[in-house]
């Protein structure tokens, strides 16, 4: 693994984490990695995938268990590396909807981590950042979670070898972050390694100005990197600094950047970087656009309805958006891929397409392949063209 990391810190080349939405995105990653030699983090949250005890999560209604058990079996090469996204408390449901308290919430976070170290995933993103409770939280009480974390995952592994811990302290913004306040907790998280533990994390997740409302790219990295050079520099002067306290920087939330703009991550320091949403929308509109070809009316207005009733567009949303209820449903249609609502649609429409030779799920897969195939031309990976 060291290799990788030499790697890409010496070569325009970034990483990429892939949100594992659907089967088929999940598929694409493991023959595209294979196909081209390509490494890539499969990066599941605790909300797409989670444990047994945890009752999974919405991608195919699999457990951490499930995944690693598909990955494996399904897996030609060694080069996909399973991934915690996202891991604290209150980043997975069961602490939702159980309204849980801090003290149980980070308990039942602590089991979600076990089961990960248990079942061979090779990085994990410790992120405290969100608490049902409150609003806003200060940062020396994130940082105090993130350590207890750290260190119970240091514990319970007995010595976290092989495996790479990623972190973040902050909810993603469309601005960046300065360096002092960046410096002060980069400070903080030395002292506790050297101190409490013997190990360091790989990534730390850096506020770069990338962040994804509706189907877009809001941030101001993708509007001023190209043609900034203060911003461009300030870019850079973060990147650098996390560099010389030992760690590779990670940029969340890059969907919706052209490639030229994914170009741009690694030249300035960017080492691993995020997509997720972005796949999962795209395979919804490929759902919508079969439907529309070739006239499936009823089943289209069902699939958009199942995917408005699930509300998971919220969160999505910019604030005074005006979306139509159809643009809302294109937003969380990957949310119900797995409901027994869409599986029963889905079979309707897979028979009615075969009638004119039409394979729904090679044409869904295609599509995402093609999808995250864009993605690595755009990080360096494949040659464009």
């Amino acid at each position: 693994m060291e290799n990788l990391f030499a790697q890409i810190q010496s070569t325009n080349k970034c990483l990429l984490g892939a949100g594992p939405m659907s089967t088929n995105s999940i598929r694409a990653v493991m023959e595209i990695s294979d196909n081209f030699k390509i490494p890539i983090q499969l990066i599941a949250s605790r909300r797409q995938i989670d444990s047994d005890f945890h009752g999974g999560g919405y991608v195919n209604n699999w457990s951490t268990e499930d995944l690693y058990n598909h990955v494996s079996k399904n897996m030609q090469g060694n080069l996909v590396y399973l991934s915690r996204d996202h891991s604290g408390p209150w980043q997975g449901y069961y602490e939702v909807e159980n309204n849980l308290g801090i003290e149980e919430a980070m308990t039942s976070c602590k089991k979600s981590l076990e089961s990960d170290i248990d079942n061979g995933f090779k990085f994990l993103h410790l992120d405290p950042c969100v608490d049902i409770h409150q609003e806003n939280i200060e940062v020396e009480t994130i940082l105090k979670r993130l350590f207890e974390l750290y260190g119970h995952i240091f514990e319970y592994s007995k010595g976290l070898n092989g495996i790479y811990v990623e972190v973040g302290t902050d909810l993603q913004g469309d601005k960046i972050s300065t360096l002092e306040e960046t410096e002060y907790i980069l400070e903080k998280l030395k002292n506790f390694t050297l101190d409490e533990i013997n190990h360091s994390p790989t990534f730390y997740v850096i506020q770069n100005g990338t962040k994804v409302l509706e189907t877009e790219n809001v941030g101001e990295y993708k509007d001023k990197i190209l043609h900034d050079e203060k911003f461009k520099s300030e870019i850079q002067s973060l990147t650098q600094l996390i560099k010389d306290y030992g760690y590779l920087s990670k940029a969340h939330n890059c969907d919706y950047l052209e490639i030229e703009t994914l170009n741009s991550l690694a030249v300035n320091g960017i080492n691993g970087v995020n997509i997720a949403p972005e796949y999962g929308v795209i395979e919804t509109k490929a759902i919508i656009s079969l439907c529309q070809e070739n006239g499936l009316t009823e089943e289209l207005e069902n699939f958009l309805q199942i995917s408005y009733d699930s509300g998971k567009w919220e969160k999505w949303l910019k604030p005074k958006s005006n979306l139509s209820d159809s643009q809302k449903s294109i937003l969380s249609g990957h949310y119900v891929f797995s409901t027994p609502e869409f599986l029963e649609l889905k079979e309707i429409i897979s028979s009615k397409l075969n009638k004119s030779n039409i394979n729904f799920e090679n044409v869904l897969y295609e599509t995402v392949y093609k999808a995250i195939k864009n993605s690595l031309t755009g990080l360096n990976w494949i040659k464009n063209g």
